[in-house]
């Protein structure tokens, strides 16, 4: 699927992000499972978006390059955005200390 396309061409960058984003204190009590779901989510949503922003692309006859600049884009800022928004909940609950 060409909407798909996207998410391959981001995923080493999606891969050091999501590394960087695991790297953990030692006395962190934020449990893993937690991080996995809030992963797992941010994957589901990134591919939800990616796809149907190339849909709405393609929908809108708006030219045979666009649908996939579309789904690039919402491919490139869904992810990162999900895993700031965890990283801030994290810090947020106050189970990370502020030094890391």
């Amino acid at each position: 699927m060409r909407a798909l396309l996207a998410l391959l061409l981001f995923l080493p960058a999606f891969a050091i992000l999501t590394a960087l984003y695991l790297r953990r204190p030692v006395g962190a009590r934020w449990p893993i499972a937690i991080d996995r779901v809030l992963l797992l989510m941010a994957a589901v949503i990134t591919v939800v978006t990616t796809i149907s922003s190339w849909h709405l692309a393609v929908r809108q006859d708006a030219g045979n390059l666009w649908p996939d600049v579309a789904a690039a884009l919402a491919a490139f800022h869904t992810y990162p955005l999900i895993l700031l928004l965890a990283w801030w909940l994290r810090r947020r609950a106050g189970i990370v200390n502020s030094s890391t």
